[in-house]
């Protein structure tokens, strides 16, 4: 285990498999067996900090700060929402001549019931704000558990998150590059620039105060 752990400080966060091949030499010298794959994957997931080294970067003052990788709810496999209480959500990106427009995209893959809406920018608060007011339109009814999946993208870390979980939502988050865990975002995303955003593209750019309404209809 020492020497296991003493090529993980040499190669940073190294995988198994790589580390069984550079662990072969060490056992062949010192005359003991070498250990499965499995079993050094094993060794790792056993170990208390799982033998990982978190980078470091430096503050103002030079002095090394830890990079804080903060963990985030996965969205569950078997996981089975009521109508109206599972929000999927996308940005859809423009850009043109160098200016970038953005469209903020929401479905319940239940009902279907789906609406976008083009943002200043993709600064999270301008994401924040439409799941506000979401959330708002349906409180009718407050006894159900509102849950909103979306990417990894900028737009829904910070103030977006930070909402959510000030009213008492769930925010899941896929994995990054498995769009397909969003599907119904992505396909409804397709659909609103193919029949939409590609007709209207010039007003997207121009004048996202009559942009809106129009999408809306």
């Amino acid at each position: 285990m020492t020497e296991i752990r003493r090529l993980r400080t040499l190669y940073p966060n190294l995988g198994k498999e790589k580390r069984h091949v550079l662990l072969a030499p060490w056992c062949a010298a010192q005359g003991i067996a070498l250990p499965s794959v499995s079993t050094i994957g094993r060794i790792i997931s056993r170990a208390p900090d799982k033998m990982r080294l978190v980078p470091q970067r430096l503050d103002a003052r030079g002095r090394p700060k830890p990079v804080r990788c903060a963990r985030k709810a996965r969205k569950p496999q078997d996981l089975k929402a009521a109508p109206l209480t599972l929000w999927a959500v996308d940005t859809i990106e423009r850009i043109r001549d160098g200016v970038r427009r953005y469209v903020l995209t929401a479905i319940d893959p239940v009902s279907a019931t789906a609406f976008a809406v083009a943002l200043p920018s993709q600064h999270a608060r301008h994401s924040a704000q439409v799941a506000q007011a979401l959330v708002q339109g349906l409180a009718a009814d407050t006894s159900r558990k509102r849950l909103f999946l979306s990417d990894n993208g900028s737009e829904f870390k910070g103030a977006f998150d930070q909402t959510l979980a000030r009213l008492g939502l769930t925010h899941y988050w896929t994995y990054p590059k498995r769009p397909k865990m969003n599907a119904h975002a992505e396909r409804f995303g397709r659909t609103v620039q193919e029949q939409f955003i590609d007709w209207h593209e010039e007003l997207l750019f121009t004048d996202l105060a009559l942009f809106n309404p129009k999408l809306a209809d």
